[in-house]
Parts: C-alpha cells; sequence; structure tokens
C-alpha cells in the first residue's frame, strides 16, 4: 500500500512537472535572458503561452542557452513519448483482454432464449473486433486510436449487458447493430449509449 502511495505521488509530481513546472520555468527563463531581444522574448513567451508544455519544450531544446534547461526539455521530451507509447501499448492490451473475455462468456451461453446460430453470429463478431485490435497494433498506432476506443466499448456492452449470465433477443439486437455500425458511430456516442444504460 505504501509502494503504491508513494508511486502515485511520483507519477503526480511527475505529471505536474511536465505539464506545469516546466513550461512556468521557460517561460521565467526566457523573459530573464539578457541575451535575448525584447521582440524575441515576446514572440517565444506568446508562443508557449499558446503551446504550452510542447512550445516549452521546443524553446528549450533550441533557444535557451542554459543546458539545464536544454536536457530537462530532451529528458521532458523523452518521457512524453514515452508516456503516450506505454498508453496506446496499455490501450491494446485492454481491448485484448475485453476480447478474450467476451470470447469465453460467448462459449458459455446456452442455447435457449438465442439460437446457435445468434451465438456463432456473436462470436464470429466478437473475434472481428478481436483480430481488428491485434491488426491496429502493427499499423499506425495513433491512427488506429480512435477504432480501438470504439471496439473497447462495444466489447464493454456486450460484457456488461451479458453480466447476469443471459442475453436477450433484445439486448442480441441491439448489440449487433452497434457492431455493424461501429465504423460510422463516434466513440462519445457509444460512452454516452453505456452510460445511459448504467453500464458503466
Amino acid at each position: 500500500m505504501a509502494v503504491t502511495i508513494f508511486i502515485a505521488i511520483i507519477f503526480l509530481a511527475v505529471v505536474l512537472f511536465i505539464f506545469l513546472g516546466f513550461p512556468m520555468w521557460m517561460i521565467v527563463d526566457c523573459a530573464i535572458a539578457s541575451s535575448r531581444k525584447n521582440l524575441s522574448k515576446a514572440l517565444w513567451i506568446v508562443s508557449m503561452l499558446l503551446t504550452w508544455t510542447l512550445g516549452a519544450i521546443i524553446y528549450g531544446l533550441f533557444a535557451s542557452r542554459k543546458k539545464a534547461a536544454q536536457w530537462t526539455a530532451g529528458a521532458v521530451l523523452a518521457v512524453g513519448v514515452l508516456g503516450i507509447v506505454l498508453f496506446v501499448r496499455s490501450l491494446f492490451y485492454v481491448a485484448d483482454l475485453a476480447s478474450r473475455e467476451a470470447l469465453k462468456r460467448v462459449e458459455a451461453i446456452q442455447v435457449g432464449v438465442l439460437t446457435q446460430e445468434d451465438l456463432d453470429q456473436l462470436k464470429t463478431r466478437l473475434t472481428i473486433l478481436a483480430r481488428e485490435n491485434q491488426d491496429g497494433q502493427g499499423m499506425g498506432r495513433m491512427r488506429a486510436f480512435k477504432d480501438t476506443l470504439k471496439n473497447i466499448t462495444i466489447t464493454q456492452i456486450f460484457l456488461k449487458m451479458q453480466e447476469d449470465g443471459t442475453l436477450t433477443p433484445t439486448e442480441y439486437q441491439i448489440w449487433i447493430e452497434k457492431f455493424d455500425t461501429r465504423k460510422t458511430q463516434d466513440p462519445d456516442e457509444l460512452k454516452a449509449f453505456l452510460d445511459a444504460k448504467g453500464w458503466q
């Protein structure tokens, strides 16, 4: 427990530094730089205020004459890129876990309320979602990011519908419709549907 709290505090401190402390430091560094002309200072400060952390990184790497600022800007850039990569990888990992769980639940559904054909359709579509998520990992990940978010939400809708161990014909039809129109649906609309049903 103590280790988890310590890690959370370190993480929070790093995030605060990247998104608050570092940009403010670069703005002050620019403002007090005696070797820089006032027009140059104004342009850099305005650009940093508009682009915040990104502008601060560019200033630190290419405009600041202080080694500490240059090294810190490089470190912030590296941490930012690493953070994005880890976040995207974790997204695909979550998508894979959800797909595996959904396929496992389909296997547990007995023929009765739904026909064997219905169950086969569910399995086929869930397999397609899983394959799309796996294929997305090999493509430009940021390009596949939005589709993966939609696939996770659609899978989550199925898992929540089937949480009580059954799936009604109405729920089945709703889910099939969400799957079939996933390419044209907005991720926020799918999430709103999930929330509206109390399936958070």
